[in-house]
């Protein structure tokens, strides 16, 4: 006959069944919860950017400049009340890879660059740029697109992989004719070496 036994010394055996099935109690937990509890997880936001007219603007640049993968697990794009005449809901179009353009140029730095782990000093090396009216993207090819109305705010899993130097932007076409006030968040982590295996 054998035994399962505890390694650690208290002489626990396991528990099977009268089917011959092994009895176990599981707990699963993500990736970027791991990630976040180790320091690498990371929380970054424009803070609120105010849309003057209904032309697609870059709101938001992120460029990953560590060693290691980031993972953008999430986007979020909040949209206050639309001003003027509303033709649809906003356009929300993410921008693979820009390089130039003025938001990049004329660059100012996004309000919130944050470690979800309030007790880590651990910080992202990045580049990370707030947009605002008449800024815009020179390059870069258009990889997702969303439509979320005014007054509402747009979350949404992406998990994209940016490697060193891959860059990532938002570009917001309000479709009302004055505009609104505006943000947009990116969520992610760098992968861990076990998480990369």
């Amino acid at each position: 006959m054998s035994i399962i036994q505890d390694g650690t010394g208290r002489s626990y055996a396991a528990k099977v069944s009268s089917d011959q099935r092994l009895l176990t109690e599981s707990k699963t937990i993500t990736i970027g919860s791991v990630a976040a509890e180790a320091g690498d997880g990371f929380n970054l936001n424009t803070g609120d950017i105010t849309l003057t007219a209904d032309s697609d603007t870059a709101v938001a640049y992120f460029k990953y400049t560590g060693t290691r993968t980031f993972v953008l697990a999430s986007i979020a794009v909040g949209l206050g009340t639309a001003q003027g005449t509303v033709s649809n809901p906003a356009k929300i179009t993410l921008v693979k890879d820009p390089t130039t353009g003025n938001i990049i140029s004329d660059a100012t730095a996004g309000d919130m660059n944050a470690n979800r782990n309030f007790a880590s000093t651990n910080t992202l090396s990045a580049n990370f740029y707030k947009g605002a009216a008449g800024k815009t993207f020179g390059d870069g090819t258009d990889l997702a697109q969303f439509y979320a109305g005014a007054g509402s705010r747009l979350f949404a899993s992406i998990d994209f992989d940016l490697g060193p130097n891959n860059a990532i932007g938002i570009n917001i076409e309000p479709n009302c004719v004055s505009g609104f006030i505006t943000y947009a968040a990116f969520i992610g982590y760098e992968k861990t070496l076990e998480a990369d295996l």
